[in-house]
């Protein structure tokens, strides 16, 4: 009787023809987990950005103007270029107006907060309220500056708006005209590096110029999700470096604007936005002329260029703008 069976050719052709289909079907499945994760990502990211701004315009839209006594306060962060803003506003519970005529007033802040969350170091950004107290004789006294640091101290109680955002800006327009993005709202009184300083800030009822004619408000929100993209540097970098090796991170968008945050692995905070042009191979291109670019390069979004070890975070996030006029 004759036995009939695969010669070696047949079983090699259909092995051969069996792991192109395999690696076929393995690179479409991870294309579209990949979709998949981003999509999630940016869902969650404007999830996030309806809830942010939406509570942020009402916030701004009960601003008390410096005519009637309003207060408005900002803070650079020199390292990552974040803002921390305050200012009054008007209550919307009158029942909380007591005998001698307070209450109807609140200081409001909004700021980020560095914090380690289940071992990965990242901003918190917060909100929080207080009653504003009554002027004194002199406006120069005013208690506004107290309440804000209370509010943002030890015992302070603000709400978490969000864990994932990565940058919160604010870009302010002073009454006598308007400024290009280049430039910044610096405080006249000493030229420091704040918008404006505590100086500043108290005397916003003396000087109604010091008192911004509009903001725009920029954040940078991840969804904080699992789906948020996060990445690591492959190797050490210095400041100048415009070549970035990143792992863990499969693809990038690439249009004008495009930028990832760099972080230490244990201080968010002191973290720099880079602005870059091409991502192939698992590598940051950001050589170019920033000047003519003011959105290419290391150190955007106000943050300042450094050194990084190698394993430090990289993130990436979708940005959102407020703008609105103050008065």
């Amino acid at each position: 009787m004759t036995r009939r069976g695969f010669t070696l050719i047949e079983i090699m052709v259909s092995l051969m023809i069996f792991t192109i289909v395999s690696v076929a079907m393995l690179g479409i499945m991870l294309m579209a987990s990949d979709i998949y994760r981003r999509g999630e990502a940016g869902r969650s990211a404007n999830d996030e950005a309806v809830a942010v701004m939406a509570a942020l315009d009402e916030d701004l839209g009960r601003i008390v103007p410096p005519v009637d006594g309003g207060w408005f306060y900002a803070n650079l962060d020199s390292n990552s270029g974040d803002t921390t803003i305050a200012f009054k506003i008007a209550r919307r519970d009158r029942s909380l107006i007591t005998s001698d005529g307070s209450g109807d007033r609140a200081i409001v802040a909004w700021w980020l907060k560095p914090q380690v969350v289940n071992g990965v170091a990242q901003n918190i950004l917060c909100r929080g309220e207080a009653p504003a107290l009554l002027l004194d004789a002199d406006p120069a006294t005013d208690q506004d500056l107290a309440t804000l640091r209370q509010i943002m101290g030890v015992d302070g109680q603000p709400a978490e708006v969000t864990s994932g955002c990565l940058h919160f800006g604010a870009y302010l327009a002073s009454a006598d005209g308007a400024r290009d993005l280049s430039q910044e709202w610096l405080s006249e009184m000493n030229g420091a590096q704040t918008l404006p300083n505590d100086t500043a800030s108290l005397n916003t009822t003396l000087d109604p110029l010091k008192f911004p004619a509009a903001i725009r408000i920029t954040t940078v929100l991840t969804g904080g999700g699992r789906f948020a993209a996060r990445g690591r540097l492959v190797r050490d970098i210095s400041p100048s470096d415009t070549a970035i090796r990143i792992v863990g991170i499969p693809s990038l968008s690439t249009v004008p604007g495009s930028m990832v945050k760099i972080s230490p692995p244990a201080n968010p905070a002191d973290g720099e936005w880079i602005g870059y042009r091409a991502y192939a191979n698992g590598q940051l291109d950001c050589s170019g002329d920033s000047t003519a670019d003011p959105l290419l390069g290391r150190g955007r979004r106000r943050s300042v260029a450094a050194a990084f070890p190698a394993q430090s975070l990289v993130e990436v996030g979708q940005s959102y703008s407020l703008v609105r006029i103050l008065r």
